[in-house]
């Protein structure tokens, strides 16, 4: 095992390099893998992570947390667009990635949007949200958004005011 101080003049150096691009070009083409050892390579990286996560459960359990915030985004693109994006009615492959694009621009505008939201809840109360408790939370709800265009409003207040109104109106029509 190297000597602490290696390590840092190793880093020291390697530093030194990457601000020298014909260097760093040079680095990449002598540490380039052969062809033949690229699939050892990776056999050895898979591996190398079934280990750490068979091992490791805080390695599983944030490896379990990033597959469920990725199920989730996808509910959320679901819940926008609910019918399948598919190549009929002779659409091309850039307008299938148009389609992709404008589905995951509304839902980077809803996960703004909620944590916007978010920002503000624990900007106004902060010692009610521990930093493990808003480390573990992500923007992906979409519950409280309306995806269907279908507005509902409270106008049982405004009863009174409305049917004078309309009643108004209905005597105008009568009259001409």
């Amino acid at each position: 095992m190297p000597a602490a101080g290696e390590i840092e003049d190793k880093a020291a150096l390697s530093a030194e390099r990457a601000g020298n691009s014909a260097d760093l070009a040079a680095d990449r083409r002598r540490n380039r893998i052969p062809s033949g050892n690229r699939a050892g390579l990776g056999r050895l990286l898979r591996t190398l992570y079934l280990c750490d996560y068979l091992s490791n459960s805080a390695f599983r359990l944030e490896v379990l947390d990033l597959l469920n915030q990725g199920e989730a985004v996808h509910s959320l693109q679901r819940a926008i667009h609910n019918r399948m994006i598919t190549a009929k009615h002779g659409r091309t492959m850039e307008e299938l990635g148009a389609i992709s694009s404008a589905l995951t621009l509304l839902a980077n505008i809803v996960m703004a949007w909620n944590t916007h939201r978010l920002q503000a809840m624990i900007d106004q109360t902060p010692r009610d949200y521990s930093d493990t408790v808003v480390s573990r939370l992500a923007p992906v709800g979409h519950k409280h958004i309306n995806m269907r265009g279908i507005l509902t409003f409270d106008l049982s207040g405004y009863r009174s005011s409305l049917l004078r109104q309309a009643s108004m109106a209905a005597e105008g029509r009568a009259s001409s």
